[in-house]
C-alpha cells in the first residue's frame, strides 16, 4: 500500500470503529485525509482493485444514491 492507500484506509477503519457503519461523505474525509478530490477517487479505486475496501451505491428514490463502504 502507498501512503495515500495507508492514510485512506486507517480513516475508513477508524471511522467504521466509532460509528458502526461506514458511509463518510467525499467532503467528510477530504477534510480528515488532507488530500485533493481527484487523489481520493484514484484512491478509492486502488483500494478496491486490491480488495482491501468495496463500495455499494444505493438508490433512495427521488432524493438520489448514498454510498456505504464496506472495509474487508
Amino acid at each position: 500500500m502507498n501512503k495515500n492507500e495507508e492514510l485512506l484506509y486507517d480513516y475508513l477503519h477508524d471511522f467504521r470503529a466509532e460509528t458502526g457503519k461506514c458511509n463518510p461523505s467525499n467532503k467528510d474525509i477530504l477534510e480528515v485525509v488532507n488530500m485533493n478530490e481527484r487523489t481520493l477517487y484514484r484512491t478509492l479505486k486502488s483500494l478496491e482493485e486490491k480488495g482491501l475496501i468495496k463500495r455499494e451505491t444505493i438508490s433512495v428514490g427521488n432524493f438520489g444514491k448514498t454510498r456505504v463502504i464496506h472495509v474487508i
